[in-house]
């Protein structure tokens, strides 16, 4: 019997951060397949104006700008077969789960 170990690796930041804020989006799909697939990505997102509100270093048109372009890399994503979980960080952690997983909490 063979027995397999699986580690977990977790990132705050990957590369699809530096796509969507140094990469034009028509070099998104060359570039993607380029780099290690991960098994899922969680994509944590707030309304632009929350984020805004939290960090002062870009202006609101910014964070707007960002949060589409991380919304089209997530569908961008999806259709590449890598699954992207989405968490609003002003929903409770338990209202999370249960919208991520369906399970109850």
């Amino acid at each position: 019997l063979l027995l397999y170990k699986k580690d977990v690796i977790i990132f705050d930041r990957y590369f699809y951060d530096f796509l969507v804020e140094n990469i034009p989006t028509k070099y998104w799909n060359i570039l993607i397949p380029l780099t290690p697939k991960p098994d899922i990505v969680f994509l944590l997102c707030s309304s632009p104006l929350t984020t805004y509100r939290r960090s002062r270093e870009l202006d609101l048109v910014t964070h707007k700008y960002l949060q589409k372009k991380y919304f089209r890399l997530a569908a961008l994503l999806r259709a590449k077969n890598i699954p992207v979980k989405l968490i609003n960080t002003e929903l409770p952690f338990s209202l999370n789960f249960k919208l991520t997983t369906g399970l109850p909490v």
